[in-house]
């Protein structure tokens, strides 16, 4: 997309010193992704021509791809660049605690959008949320457990 291009052009001598840069490119590649997603609901996948099985795969394949890449990059420019500091968990193991989370989060937001209405009331999708909620509840019990060492 333009904007990734553009970033290149702007950064390119500079670009593998800093990993911001990376992950700032990490980031304009998920966006349109979501978007692609969200507009694909509204019939912005037209121009492709492809069944309906097809498309549902492809709606999902850019709703995981786009949430895992711009909770990656969210990760790396908000999280651990600006908020190391307020984690009580030493930096291996915060590291792990805190993908933990935004993973479980964002596992949890993707099933809630991706699957139809009749499949979340399945068992397997429900005990599926419910151990991404138990995911994160433990992830925060380590963080207050950590804390007071």
């Amino acid at each position: 997309s333009f904007p990734c291009i553009m970033h290149g052009a702007i950064f390119h001598r500079v670009f593998f010193q800093a990993t911001e840069h990376v992950s700032t490119l990490v980031l304009l590649v998920a966006l349109p992704l979501l978007l692609l997603r969200f507009f694909s609901a509204r019939g912005s996948l037209y121009w492709a021509r492809l069944g309906p099985g097809v498309r549902r795969t492809t709606e999902r394949l850019l709703l995981g791809l786009g949430v895992f890449c711009a909770v990656a990059a969210l990760e790396h420019r908000v999280v651990f660049r600006s908020y190391t500091h307020l984690l009580a968990v030493f930096p291996p193991f915060s590291y792990f605690v805190v993908s933990a989370c935004a993973y479980a989060l964002a596992g949890y937001v993707w099933l809630l959008f991706s699957l139809r209405p009749s499949l979340s009331s399945s068992p397997f999708i429900q005990g599926l949320m419910y151990s991404l909620s138990c995911i994160a509840c433990v992830a925060q019990k380590l963080l207050k457990v950590y804390s007071t060492i």
